[in-house]
């Protein structure tokens, strides 16, 4: 078992190299315009061996980890009734926090999810979780470059 301190430390991490990854892709597309081929660099696996590994540790088989992650862009997209429990109620998925608590209830399933979220499903060519990516409306995986 992992304590909210040590998840929220990882979590953390997580989201700092999303994030650095993020400047750096931006940053390759600047060069690129000015090159003639294109820069791209991508950290997909030693992020996923840590979301996998914490997944493991707190029990997250529905994988709301690469959901925060990646379709709530770190809990800055949520939006009220992106998740909510099997009742209608407005499950809050905005922080580290938040997610620890959902992590931490009684088991989440499928009626959890609200109508606009979009789970994360395996990719069908490696088997690395995918996320779907709203801009493309599609389900993309960022270890071998799969989109639905």
């Amino acid at each position: 078992m992992v304590t909210y301190e040590e998840f929220e430390k990882h979590m953390k991490d997580i989201v700092d190299l999303i994030r650095f990854e993020d400047n750096i892709e931006s940053l390759g597309r600047e060069y690129s315009k000015t090159r003639e081929r294109n820069v791209e660099i991508k950290f997909p696996t030693l992020v996923d061996n840590v979301i996998l590994l914490l997944q493991k540790l707190t029990g997250d088989k529905e994988d709301w980890i690469y959901y925060w992650l990646y379709e709530l862009d770190c809990g800055e997209d949520y939006k009220e009734g992106y998740v909510t429990d099997a009742n209608g109620n407005n499950i809050e998925l905005k922080t580290i926090r938040d997610l620890w608590d959902l992590l931490n209830e009684s088991a989440p399933n499928d009626e959890v999810l609200g109508k606009n979220s979009h789970k994360p499903r395996k990719c069908p060519n490696c088997g690395s979780v995918t996320a779907f990516n709203s801009y493309f409306n599609a389900y993309i995986c960022y270890n071998c470059g799969w989109k639905s």
